[in-house]
């Protein structure tokens, strides 16, 4: 059976693949000449979707998985990242420049972040005296804001996405308005 000819013209080497309608490349990769193809279809390695026993199937599975973790884009590091921001910035205080003092708790956060919201934007822009200041006690106006609210808001601050319990949405809202975060 060495070298014939397949159904489509032309002529393949002995060694190209275990089934005399297949052909392959010097990298390994296979390619299908079944009859019934109006095209050769690449394949990885030696398997064909013409002859499923080519490759067992925990094969094929390894392979798409291999596959899919090529193509996985960067935007994973990104939320990696975002992850690390918030954990080490926001929930550790890492780094803090000022610490943010209402309800009796306390919050070592950034500047940086904290100029998102239109309320610190101003506090720090302008000539207040809080702009200055690394230590600010904040007066909360409004009954619906409680620590949770004010730990959801500060901490949107540092990540994309926030899930808000329903039971939740007056407080937060509530807190949202008041340091003007903008949706």
């Amino acid at each position: 059976e060495g070298g014939g000819v397949s159904s489509r013209a032309g002529w393949r080497p002995a060694a190209a693949g275990p089934w005399p309608e297949t052909g392959g490349d010097a990298a390994g990769h296979g390619f299908c000449y079944c009859p019934g193809n109006r095209k050769r279809k690449r394949s990885s390695g030696a398997f064909c979707y013409c002859h499923p026993d080519s490759e067992t199937d925990e094969d094929e599975e390894e392979g798409d998985e291999q596959q899919r973790l090529l193509n996985t884009p960067r935007r994973k590091k990104l939320k990696s990242t975002s992850k690390y921001i918030y954990q080490t910035l926001f929930l550790n205080g890492e780094n803090s420049d000022i610490k943010i003092c209402a309800l009796g708790e306390e919050w070592n956060l950034h500047k940086i972040y904290l100029c998102q919201s239109g309320y610190f934007s101003s506090m720090f822009s302008g000539s207040w005296k809080e702009s200055s200041m690394n230590i600010i006690e904040l007066e909360i106006p409004d009954q619906n804001i409680d620590i949770e609210a004010l730990q959801v808001a500060f901490g949107s601050l540092y990540r994309d996405d926030v899930l808000i319990k329903p039971s939740r949405v007056i407080a937060i809202l509530a807190a949202a308005c008041m340091l003007q975060l903008v949706p």
